[in-house]
């Protein structure tokens, strides 16, 4: 029901009333993972730089001052982590990561 919900939602909100630009897009996080390219490191890594040039061009992020700043897939530090976990005090890392984004966050969008 909730996917339902969601579809109508989604499907009567595509576009800015006043710009006219997209309010969302689709993201398969599958693909940037090894997995989805059965290890394929090369291909990997264009699917990988791929969904960084789309997401720089859906928020308008500025490249004026450093044009290769989302050039490439950069991995993540930290171990995996399961929000539902009790032990996992994900809302503190969400925050060390947004400190660290200062610069890039949020989008001028």
């Amino acid at each position: 029901g909730f996917m339902m919900i969601l579809n109508l939602f989604l499907d009567g909100h595509t576009h800015d009333e006043v710009t006219g630009r997209k309010l969302w897009t689709l993201i398969c996080l599958e693909r940037l993972t090894s997995k989805y390219y059965n290890g394929n490191e090369d291909k990997m890594n264009f699917g990988r730089q791929e969904f960084l040039h789309h997401m720089v061009e859906f928020l308008s992020w500025d490249q004026s001052e450093c044009k290769d700043c989302w050039s490439s897939w950069k991995e993540d530090s930290e171990t995996n982590f399961d929000p539902n976990s009790v032990e996992s005090n994900w809302m503190e890392i969400l925050e060390v990561r947004r400190k660290e984004l200062a610069e890039e966050w949020p989008s001028p969008r």
